[in-house]
C-alpha cells in the first residue's frame, strides 16, 4: 500500500471517526503522541492483510463487481458500473460519500417522466464527468464516471437514470437538479 489508494468504507468511516474524536479531545490540550506495542502492529498487519487475501480471493473466483464506489479526501468519487440493477444500494453508497443523488434504473424501453425537478442550468465546471466506457475494459459492458462533491451547490441532486438493453448495451441519462426531485414514474422512451 503505498498511501494513494482510495480508503475502503470501512476504513472511509475509522478515519471519519479518528478526525472527529481527535477535534473533540484536542481543543487547547497538547496532544500526546500515541506509541502502540509492536505486538499490536504485528497483529493489526496480520489482520488486514487476511482481509486482503480474502477479498482477492473472492474476486478472482467470481464474476467483476456489480459497481464500485471509491471517494478520496478531497471529495472525489469515482464510480464503475457494470451491472445497473442495483440502484437503490449504488445510490445510498453515493450519499455516504457526500454525493447527494437519485440513482434510477428503467427497463428498457422505458424513461422516467419529465419534468422531475427544476434544471440547473449553470452546472459547476468540473463537477461531474460524462459516464464513459471503463478504461481498459474492452467488452464495453459497463461504465465509469467522476464526481467532485466539493462543487455541488446547496440544494442540489444528481439525477443519474440507467438502462440495459437486451443486446448487453446500456444508456444513461446524468442531470443536475435543484430542489426536491420526483419519483421516477416510468412511460414509454420517446422515439429517437
Amino acid at each position: 500500500m503505498t498511501g494513494t489508494e482510495p480508503l475502503a468504507g470501512f476504513e472511509e468511516r475509522r478515519l471519519v471517526e479518528l478526525k472527529g474524536y481527535l477535534a473533540a479531545h484536542a481543543g487547547g490540550r497538547r496532544v500526546r503522541r500515541f506509541r502502540a506495542p509492536r505486538r499490536r502492529l504485528v497483529l493489526a498487519a496480520g489482520a488486514v492483510a487476511g482481509v486482503c487475501a480474502a477479498m482477492a480471493v473472492v474476486l478472482q473466483g467470481g464474476a467483476e463487481p456489480a459497481y464500485a464506489v471509491t471517494g478520496d479526501a478531497r471529495g472525489v468519487v469515482v464510480i464503475t458500473l457494470r451491472d445497473f440493477r442495483d440502484a437503490p444500494a449504488l445510490s445510498e453508497r453515493l450519499r455516504e460519500l457526500g454525493v447527494p443523488a437519485v440513482v434510477d434504473n428503467v427497463p428498457y424501453g422505458k424513461w422516467c417522466r419529465e419534468p422531475r425537478g427544476v434544471y440547473v442550468q449553470d452546472v459547476p465546471p468540473g463537477l461531474y464527468s460524462a459516464p464513459a466506457n471503463i478504461p481498459g475494459d474492452g467488452s464495453g459492458s459497463g461504465w465509469q464516471m467522476r464526481i467532485d462533491t466539493r462543487l455541488f451547490r446547496p440544494g442540489q441532486t444528481f439525477v443519474w437514470t440507467m438502462s440495459a438493453s437486451p443486446d448487453g448495451g446500456s444508456s444513461t441519462s446524468t442531470i443536475l437538479m435543484q430542489g426536491p426531485v420526483a419519483a421516477c414514474v416510468l412511460v414509454p422512451k420517446p422515439a429517437p
